[in-house]
């Protein structure tokens, strides 16, 4: 039996991890004496950043002679088994999607005035924008100030144009303020149900369904006090609480959003504790967790029960033009697939003239034509319309309905990725220097967004002719 000597500067090698010769390995239970001995120093982390350490630690491996193994590998591949195909089976592919994707996304906003106009235009187009954006399927809308007159035009049909897969509807205040309402895409049917009114807050009461789900939401506004509607706490209390009562033996799901005027964030604040106590004692759970209002209050809620919860990731969308932010969820229901509509048309560019005209002079309009003038009318309606529909038959086809933005530029979508980049700085840092630069960037993403919308209507209307000019209103 050979011996193995190991000098100094090979134990010192041993030590640091570094062996030259491979005939000076040793054999696992000396490399633990030495390590008792502490010839061997054990592994520390000293010096190594947080993170990289893992990367740097060794893995302990156990080393073996391959000859064996390798020997028998070999043996299989000679037997024709070392890989066996019909062991392998078939893996059903399926389509990976978000759980958030197959519900319909929710949003609520004090517009405060719909028709009201800024230096960034009407607020009805950063509505708009901001349901193509956040791809909004069900949109609540407390102070509206619609009254339910011709003043109220202009705005509804900003948004019946830019959204024509939406259908809006409210309930007006005859008076100034108020008004709430709701924007839901199609897909979502909804009925409106009878409800008692109530003094110190305005509601809507409607039945939201899709396919075999169905969810009762409420859109409440309650204005503040004030020495004209001499309002008060305990009046919206109990008021609110009788509408409660009312709706603890209904079953299924309930929603509940708005403005309530109601400090929630603060803990000291008594009207906020009796709310908050109100909503335990029915089993309501209030959503929103963060300032809704530029004082830094928390007015706007989401509330829905406890044992059946259908909200997921509420949040705050601050890019509005109202001192009023938007509040943001998922809701518990299936999301409907895209509005189609079946539209008809003709491919007229494609009639041959000659064939067209060979057929009019042939047709019984020109050989027996009647004598009077009813039956005449009759006899050419009748006759053209037949020799149309065998030259350009009707054709009918599914057209997806999408919001319209055509004035929708390069310079808008590098503005906004601007304003998300600003935005995503305030939500890293949370300072208020970041909050104001997010907050400018909106204000200039709005200017702009106004300009392109009024510089597309001015264009429209000025390269069409007299001719087309009141289709291309009407529209």
């Amino acid at each position: 039996m050979s011996v193995i000597k190991y000098s100094r500067d090979m134990l010192m090698n041993l030590r640091k991890g570094v062996i030259n010769n491979p005939l000076h390995r040793i054999v696992p239970h000396t490399w633990d004496k030495l390590r008792d001995l502490k010839i061997l120093a054990n592994a520390t982390m000293r010096g190594c950043r947080a993170g990289i350490s893992k990367k740097q630690r060794s893995i302990p491996v156990r080393v073996c002679h391959r000859s064996s193994f390798d020997s028998q590998r070999n043996a299989c591949r000679e037997v024709g088994y070392a890989v066996n195909r019909q062991n392998l089976i078939n893996i059903k592919r399926t389509n990976l999607k978000s759980h958030n994707a197959q519900r319909i996304r929710f949003a609520h906003w004090n517009a405060r005035s719909l028709n009201a106009k800024t230096k960034s235009g009407i607020k009805s187009a950063a509505l708009c924008d901001f349901v193509i954006d956040n791809q909004v399927d069900l949109l609540a809308l407390s102070e509206t100030w619609f009254t339910g007159d011709f003043q109220d035009n202009c705005a509804i049909a900003d948004i019946n144009r830019t959204l024509p897969n939406f259908t809006l509807h409210h309930l007006p205040r005859p008076s100034r303020g108020g008004g709430v309402g709701i924007l839901i895409r199609d897909g979502l049917s909804f009925h409106v149900n009878e409800a008692c009114s109530f003094r110190s807050f305005e509601h809507l009461d409607l039945t939201v369904t899709s396919k075999s789900t169905s969810l009762r939401l409420f859109v409440i506004y309650r204005p503040p006090r004030n020495d004209e509607n001499k309002l008060t706490s305990s009046m919206f209390l109990e008021e609110f609480s009788s509408l409660l009562e009312s709706l603890a033996v209904l079953p299924g799901k309930l929603l509940m959003t708005g403005d309530f005027n109601v400090h929630v964030d603060n803990e000291e604040d008594r009207e906020a504790f009796l709310f908050s106590n109100l909503l335990q004692s029915f089993g309501l759970c209030q959503h929103i967790t963060g300032p809704t209002h530029k004082k830094g209050h928390t007015l706007d809620l989401i509330i829905s029960r406890d044992e059946d919860n259908p909200v997921t990731s509420p949040s705050v969308y601050w890019d509005m033009p109202s001192d009023h932010a938007a509040v943001k969820c998922y809701i518990n229901i299936f999301k409907p697939g895209p509005s189609i509509k079946r539209v008809e048309s003709r491919r007229l560019r494609d009639i041959d003239s000659e064939t067209f005209i060979k057929g009019i002079q042939t047709s019984g309009l020109l050989q027996s034509s009647a004598s009077d003038s009813e039956t005449l009318v009759e006899q050419y309606n009748t006759t053209l319309l037949d020799i149309l529909n065998q030259h350009a038959p009707v054709v009918q086809r599914s057209v997806v309905l999408r919001p319209h933005a055509p004035w929708y530029s390069d310079a808008l979508r590098a503005a906004k990725q601007e304003k998300r980049r600003r935005e995503r700085k305030w939500l890293k840092t949370d300072l208020t220097v970041h909050k104001q630069y997010y907050l400018d960037q909106c204000e200039h993403y709005r200017d702009l967004l106004n300009e392109a919308k009024t510089s597309y209507h001015r264009s429209q209307v000025e390269d069409t002719d007299q001719r087309n000019l009141f289709r291309v209103i009407d529209n």
